[in-house]
């Protein structure tokens, strides 16, 4: 395999197979067999990559379905937070009838990234070295992997860490119900060490993104920002205001 679309599928074949004609014909078969697989594998990828091609997706959940395709299925939060928290109840709607999951920390597919589809994702990304364990943490390389190959294990980067998503929402979940701890209970199951979870909590804290400016709501700007020094020096300065004439006193 040459390329890393699932399913525009190229493939190389090496050796002595005979003929050009029937190699040709063998290539063809083989790249067929590659996306009519990937059709079923990665159904919802697939799905959501005609909804973005033919324009059926539009508005904020088209861009978040574009971020998904190009990544594999898979995507920080953070690289969609404000498109997020700018949709509106149909949009909301639209993301979930496309079965795309929204998570603490995580968008992604669940669909995408099920054993048979990932055994798929993996063959697409085999030209990187990264290899994920089957469960559990697993130390990022140097330099980092492609959003892709992440994808293609179902794991997120956090610090020095590849952490399945599926542990990470579920910690996190478990962190929100025991006031922002996680219990040794809880650390035991997903098979981390306290320090373990220091160091990918301090790797995934950010900001919330804030909720957009409505319409016609002038933007709030910081006073001892540099925007606020420009505001002043191009501000109109206002009229002066003209001296009533006194009035004379009668006589």
């Amino acid at each position: 395999i040459v390329n890393t679309d699932p399913f525009s599928p190229r493939v190389r074949l090496i050796g002595d197979l005979g003929p050009p004609p029937a190699r040709d014909r063998a290539q063809r078969r083989i790249e067929a067999s590659l996306a009519s697989e990937a059709g079923r594998a990665l159904r919802d990828l697939r799905r959501l990559k005609s909804a973005v091609e033919s324009g059926a997706l539009k508005g904020l959940p088209r861009g978040i379905a574009f971020r998904l395709l190009e990544a594999g299925g898979l995507i920080d939060r953070r690289d969609v937070e404000r498109d997020l928290a700018a949709l509106s109840q149909v949009e909301r709607r639209t993301i979930k009838a496309f079965a795309i999951r929204v998570g603490t920390h995580s968008v992604w597919l669940p669909g995408a990234l099920k054993p048979r589809g990932r055994a798929l994702s993996q063959a697409f990304a085999a030209a990187e070295p990264f290899r994920a364990r089957p469960t559990g943490l697993s130390l990022l390389p140097i330099p980092a992997p492609s959003p892709r190959a992440l994808s293609a294990f179902g794991v997120r980067a956090a610090g020095r860490w590849a952490v399945p998503v599926e542990d990470l929402e579920r910690a996190s979940d478990s962190r929100r119900e025991n006031k922002g701890n996680l219990s040794d209970e809880a650390l035991k199951s997903l098979g981390w060490t306290a320090g373990d979870a220091r160091a990918i909590w301090t790797a995934l804290k950010t900001v919330r993104a804030q909720m957009p400016d409505r319409e016609g709501r002038p933007i709030a700007i910081r006073p001892d920002s540099p925007f606020a020094k420009l505001a002043e020096l191009t501000a109109r300065p206002e009229p002066a205001r003209r001296r009533r004439p006194k009035r004379k006193k009668a006589g």
